[in-house]
């Protein structure tokens, strides 16, 4: 009998430990796109994707900020603008989501200089100066 009850416990003892094991620590990460002039980006999609292949996504509130909880772990996270084709994709591989209730990652977004070239555009905080026509005499 107490060798029944000394091999019950041990059974339940591995499996709590195993339980245990394999409990996912999730981590809210929050931040905030934003343009190389400090301007807020909505409606950017932030991709982070898992050793493992898992992805999770979402995207950015009218104020350029994003929130998703996430398990730790080591990601590859990318955000892109995809309504306009001027801006390059940040992309950042290897990041450790730590086992922690908070984390930040702001991203800074650029202008694709091959873009800018190719159509003319181009980012400045200073006003486009024009030519004054002038009438001919």
């Amino acid at each position: 009998m107490k060798m029944l009850q000394l091999s019950l416990l041990l059974l339940l003892a591995f499996f709590v430990v195993g339980n245990a094991q394999e409990k996912e620590y999730f981590t809210q990460l929050e931040g905030t796109v934003i343009d190389q002039m400090g301007a807020v980006i909505p409606s950017t999609k932030i991709v982070l994707i898992g050793s493992k292949g898992k992805k999770f996504e979402t995207i950015t509130n009218e104020n350029g900020t994003y929130l998703i909880r996430i398990p730790s772990g080591t990601y590859t996270i990318e955000a892109e603008y995809t309504q306009h084709q001027a801006w390059r994709k940040f992309k950042i591989e290897a990041y450790e989501i730590a086992e922690t209730k908070k984390m930040r990652l702001d991203v800074c977004l650029r202008i694709d200089e091959e873009f800018t070239r190719k159509h003319g555009h181009t980012l400045t905080s200073e006003p486009i100066k024009t030519k004054k026509k002038t009438k001919s005499p």
